[in-house]
């Protein structure tokens, strides 16, 4: 119930900033929904130190304008996909099913195991862990180290981090 409130008010204030702000160069560089064309190999990305400056900075109205960029982009690419991205589809939809019938068998033997294994039992309980929310402390720590020691390179690729991780968890919640 939480976590669908903060959706909620994530997306109101993502909409207000999309369509009261002015996007700038850096959402022009980011925001992967004014590319026409997914297509975009041959793409060479600059990931030196020197490439993220006063320019490159995101800014709050620009990290909610992303987020809601983000969001949309996330929920209506099946009315945009061609015949390769359902070919895609296909392809996972096929693995998805086959590890479906698997599933049943190998969580009974994993069960098994843990319950025959103290050290499984103790190191299963920290890496399920990581699957929650340790994902967003790891967030907060790096953004802290980020903030704290003015890595401007390591701040921007927190926030857009955290933008994936709220993007991911939306969809996950639908």
């Amino acid at each position: 119930m939480k976590f669908s409130l903060l959706i909620c008010i994530i997306l109101l204030a993502s909409t207000h900033f999309c369509f009261s702000q002015k996007p700038d160069t850096l959402i022009k560089k980011l925001d992967s929904l004014s590319i026409k064309s997914e297509k975009q190999g041959g793409q060479i990305n600059n990931t030196e130190r020197e490439a993220y400056n006063s320019a490159t900075k995101l800014k709050f109205p620009t990290y909610f304008y992303l987020l809601g960029s983000d969001l949309k982009q996330a929920f209506t690419k099946p009315f945009h996909m061609e015949g390769k991205d359902w070919l895609t589809f296909g392809k996972f939809a096929v693995v998805t099913g086959a590890l479906m019938l698997v599933d049943e068998p190998v969580q009974k033997y994993a069960v098994k195991l843990t319950q025959r294994s103290k050290p499984i039992q103790n190191a299963s309980s920290q890496i399920t862990k990581f699957g929650g929310l340790y994902e967003a402390y790891t967030l907060g720590a790096l953004g802290a180290y980020g903030f704290i020691f003015k890595n401007s390179k390591m701040q921007t690729t927190t926030l857009l981090a955290t933008q994936a991780y709220l993007t991911g968890g939306a969809m996950e919640s639908v």
